[in-house]
């Protein structure tokens, strides 16, 4: 979009997921696993100028 000074933006967006599992040790009594999820949102934006 062009803004007010000449420059131009640019912008992306994103969304990451990350799933991870894993063995739980913290007890010899306790045995299992452990899942972990992980959603992330990401915005960026770049300024663009003519040269």
């Amino acid at each position: 979009m062009p803004t007010i000074f000449g420059l131009r933006e640019a912008g992306n967006s994103y969304i990451r997921t990350r799933i991870f599992m894993t063995n739980s040790k913290f007890n010899p009594n306790l045995k299992g696993y452990s899942i972990n999820i992980g959603i992330a949102y990401g915005i960026e934006g770049h300024f663009l100028s003519k040269k």
